[in-house]
């Protein structure tokens, strides 16, 4: 592969990680001429890079891309059309449950993931898994909230996902916690707790916080509620007013 090429792969590869997720399929579109087995190359050794370098979100981002181009057999256009359509019906089914549409919701996450299984993007099928979740937390269904949020739970387990970990770990404590059942809650929030600390998300930390506050009060255990509550509200302030007061 001459020097000239090899830095074209690099340059598209930058441009992907630098796109809002989402976007990255548009970004491949626009070079046709250099979707073949040498991106996917390309992509599998500056995922390898990047991982070394502790950069693991950058390096799972390119590694599902490579899983979704490498499972079409040279069919690239057409995956990534397949590709940018379930994207299209995600963020059509998270734009009905703005609005509450819960149940037209369900009908684009279900749409969405049968999209992504078949064209292999795992993160995909784990983000559409954690939204058909939310979708019947709203509208009451705890059991199948639970279903979906242990399904996305164990793909975002398998791809390194920390941020979806935590995310499908407090859907199931909300479940859980609807469903009267507060120490299987506190089990989840609890957990998710500590991946929101680790990953430094001070709104993911505040919601665990706030879940288990609320798992506490529901078991009559005020002063353990009292603390989580107390622990929100610092977070929650710094969140609102991350320079402190003015004067």
């Amino acid at each position: 592969m001459n020097s000239e090429r090899q830095q074209a792969y690099l340059n598209l590869i930058n441009q992907l990680l630098n796109c809002p997720t989402g976007e990255e399929a548009e970004v491949l579109k626009t070079h046709p001429d250099l979707l073949d087995d040498g991106l996917v190359a390309a992509m599998l050794e500056e995922a390898e890079n990047l991982r070394e370098q502790g950069k693991l979100n950058n390096a799972n981002r390119l590694k599902n891309w490579t899983g979704i181009l490498r499972k079409v057999d040279g069919e690239f256009l057409a995956v990534i059309a397949l590709k940018a359509e379930a994207d299209r019906l995600k963020t059509q089914g998270n734009q009905e449950s703005q609005i509450n549409q819960y149940r037209d919701a369900l009908q684009s996450y279900e749409q969405a993931l049968t999209i992504y299984r078949e064209i292999g993007d795992r993160q995909g099928e784990a983000n559409s898994l954690g939204n058909l979740g939310n979708a019947y937390q709203s509208l009451g269904e705890y059991n199948r909230t639970i279903d979906f949020h242990e399904q996305s739970l164990v793909i975002r387990r398998e791809i390194g996902d920390l941020v979806g970990e935590a995310a499908s770990l407090g859907g199931l404590g909300n479940a859980y916690n609807s469903l009267g059942e507060y120490k299987q809650a506190i089990d989840f929030y609890e957990q998710s707790l500590v991946i929101q600390r680790k990953i430094n998300n001070p709104v993911g930390e505040a919601n665990s916080l706030c879940g288990l506050g609320n798992a506490y009060d529901s078991l009559g255990e005020y002063k353990r509620a009292i603390d989580f509550y107390e622990q929100q509200l610092v977070i929650s302030r710094k969140i609102n007013n991350p320079v402190g007061p003015t004067t």
